[in-house]
This record gives structure tokens, C-alpha cells and sequence, in this order.
């Protein structure tokens, strides 16, 4: 619900751009945690957690059918009413822009480093663990 929030937000708010930008962000988000951290990472759900597997998908379905009933009330309470007017261009290309390279470009930059750092901690920690099983299939 938090995650898709925003972009439901600026959808009725009428800023197509700007919720296309998250809907790409988020995509770009859960594609860095699969690659990382689930495939490079080789979890094994049985290891980690052996017999409660049936209970967590039951339980995962439940909490999935309720985020969706959720979002379905919001996007339906946010169409009955009506909208304020917006000033003009909002939402636009070149206001998002202006905004990103000007007043937020130091939080733009500062979140550009966190994941280029994230991103080199993820392979020194699968790169390690790659290492150390080669070490352990030597002995």
C-alpha cells in the first residue's frame, strides 16, 4: 500500500509523468533486490524456514487480498470527490526537471551514491560467499 500509494496519487491528480517515474522506480527496485539479493544470494526457503511454508504462502495471499481491497476503497473514495484545480504545468516534464536539478539535486545525488554503494556491497557480500564455498568444496 505505501509503495503504490504515491503513484495512485499523482494518477488522480492528474501528473502522468510523474506516476509513470515511480511506477519505473519501483520497477527498477524490485528488480535490484531479486537479481541481489535472492538470486546471487542462493536462498533455499527449506533451510530457512522447513515445514512453514504452506502457512506463509496462506498467510502472504491474506495480506495481498487485503492491500488490494484497500487500494480499491482509496481509488474509489479519491474518484467520488472532485479535484481542485491544479496550477499549470504541474506534473510536467520540465517542472519535474527544474525541481530534480535545481532545489533537489544534492537529495538526487546523495540517493544516486546510497545505491551505487548498495550495489557494490551486494557483490563484495555475494562475491565472499561464492568464495567461501569454493573454499569449503577444496578441503
Amino acid at each position: 500500500m505505501t509503495g503504490s500509494g504515491p503513484i495512485w496519487l499523482f494518477a488522480v491528480l492528474q501528473a502522468p509523468f510523474l506516476a509513470v517515474a515511480l511506477i519505473w522506480i519501483y520497477v527498477g527496485t524490485v528488480m535490484v533486490l531479486i537479481l541481489f539479493s535472492v538470486m546471487m544470494l542462493d536462498l533455499i526457503p527449506e533451510r530457512l524456514l522447513p515445514g512453514r511454508g504452506g502457512a506463509l504462502a496462506v498467510f502472504g495471499a491474506v495480506m495481498g487480498g487485503a492491500i488490494f481491497c484497500q487500494l480499491a476503497l482509496m481509488v474509489c473514495q479519491a474518484l467520488e470527490q472532485p479535484a481542485a484545480p491544479l496550477p499549470e504545468g504541474f506534473g510536467s516534464v520540465s517542472q519535474v526537471g527544474g525541481l530534480l536539478f535545481s532545489g533537489y539535486l544534492l537529495p538526487f545525488e546523495v540517493v544516486s551514491l546510497l545505491l551505487l554503494v548498495a550495489l557494490a556491497g551486494i557483490l563484495h557480500a555475494t562475491r565472499g560467499a561464492g568464495q567461501g564455498a569454493e573454499k569449503e568444496a577444496d578441503r
